[in-house]
């Protein structure tokens, strides 16, 4: 068991390196702009389902699911729209005036719909079950863990502390450095990072239709 949760432990940590996610880009975003309380909250609601997905994958779910090739279909649109919302919050919505301070003080009143938006945006996203399962897969090819039930529990619990160690890392350098940038810096790096997302949204939905415009 402690196998299994020091493989989740590195899993997690590592899976969550790429910044170009959605939950990175918001917890990136906010981190910037000193509200660090709703950065934190968006990450740990990110983090807990995409435990359970971790954990689901590990149990064998994908491979259940994997019989409906529908399923998979879904998962990649609702990847997609997730992609979208993302991308245009962070190019269209202009960063908040207020001080830190002051979003501290907002951010108390807003506990619950920062928490709930990084949930949701990670719940909906299905995707990361299909992801999970191609990583699980090449660990038990591996030899590294055996496809045991029993183990996705501590996997997944390893996961979700991988995840919030790299978010750990990420808001202690955003809270070291943040003042550094100006407002109008500021202001791009979150533009540019809407625009990455919308880009892979659009990768997205071509590779999408084009896979299933083969399948016809």
């Amino acid at each position: 068991m402690l196998t299994a949760w020091l493989a989740g432990l590195f899993m997690g940590f590592a899976g969550s390196i790429p910044v170009a996610g959605p939950i990175n880009m918001l917890v990136f975003s906010f981190g910037l702009q000193g509200r660090l309380r709703s950065a934190t909250l968006i990450a740990l609601g990110g983090a807990l389902p995409e435990a359970i997905w971790a954990g689901l994958a590990f149990w064998g779910f994908t491979a259940l699911l994997e019989r409906y090739a529908w399923i998979e279909a879904g998962s990649e649109i609702a990847a997609t729209v997730v992609l979208v919302c993302v991308g245009l919050f962070l190019l269209l919505r202009p960063p908040t005036g207020k001080n830190s301070s002051e979003a501290d003080r907002d951010d108390v009143s807003g506990t619950l719909s920062a928490l709930g938006l990084g949930f949701s945006l990670t719940a909906l996203n299905p995707t990361l079950l299909f992801n999970w399962g191609a990583a699980v897969t090449m660990v038990v090819s591996f030899g590294i863990l055996l496809p045991q039930a029993p183990l996705a529990i501590p996997f997944s619990m390893g996961v979700l502390m991988g995840i919030l160690l790299w978010f750990a890392v990420i808001l202690q350098l955003l809270a070291r450095h943040h003042r550094r940038f100006s407002p109008e810096s500021r202001a791009w790096m979150l533009r540019g990072m809407g625009l990455i997302l919308l880009a892979f949204a659009i990768a997205t939905g071509t590779r999408l239709l084009w896979t299933n415009g083969h399948g016809l």
